[in-house]
């Protein structure tokens, strides 16, 4: 991938260590945290607000990690690389990914096991097969492999993205046990502001009414087994 132009600021970065030395890094957590720590800077009010690695198996023999990082504001990258270079001795890539989401996109489709920051954004696919999600500091998520997805792929999903459907919302909500609208229009926003648009389109589409009653029924229906064996119970 082509080194992005140093000269203009960014609030997202797409990270990569070609022919990663895992003496130097031996997990996801201790690249995503040294590349983070580069960004931070008592100069600078921008900071690292979340980010999310991979590790990539090469298929000419070795291992890549490519790290998606979003920062509070725009800053250029020429002295958190040159502070990577001088404290492990190591030189990565920063490449063009449209966004944060994109950069995201891109990590996810190598890795099955992408490891994320404190306080990472809920961007899982929805209608897509996924783990649930630990809840812990540094928590993993299963993604669905993808093979052989263009890198322009993510940049245009805006463009094409598809109509998500109500049992795939459905799923969605069982899962990250959403019990609320509000709780829904938080991650609807979440992941909004990363270029996560389909839920967005979703909620907006329907009035409060409608939001709350898919939510209600999907908990009536998630417990109506268990309602119904309490009542035999009684009878």
């Amino acid at each position: 991938m082509d080194e992005i132009d140093k000269s203009k600021p960014r609030r997202s970065y797409l990270v990569t260590y070609s022919q990663a030395d895992l003496q130097k890094f031996p997990t996801r957590e201790s690249f995503g945290e040294a590349v983070a720590a580069a960004f931070t800077s008592k100069r600078s009010k921008v900071i690292p607000l979340h980010w999310a690695c991979c590790l990539e198996k090469h298929e000419n023999g070795g291992y890549h990690y490519h790290l998606a990082l979003k920062l509070s504001g725009t800053k250029r990258w020429l002295e958190a690389k040159k502070s990577i270079e001088a404290e492990h001795g190591i030189a990565v890539n920063f490449s063009d990914h449209d966004g944060y989401y994109t950069a995201y996109r891109y990590i996810s489709k190598s890795d099955d096991m992408v490891l994320h920051s404190t306080g990472h954004p809920n961007l899982d696919e929805i209608g897509s097969p996924r783990t649930k999600r630990c809840q812990q500091t540094y928590r993993k998520r299963r993604c669905e492999k993808k093979s052989n997805v263009a890198d322009t792929e993510a940049a245009t999903t805006s463009k094409r993205r598809k109509k998500l459907s109500n049992l795939e919302v459905v799923e969605f909500i069982v899962e990250h046990e959403i019990k609320s609208e509000t709780e829904l229009l938080d991650v609807a926003n979440e992941q909004s502001e990363e270029g996560k648009k389909d839920l967005t389109d979703f909620v907006l589409s329907r009035n409060s009414k409608g939001l709350h009653d898919l939510i209600e029924q999907t908990w009536k229906m998630k417990t109506a087994s268990a309602t119904l064996q309490r009542k035999k119970l009684h009878e």
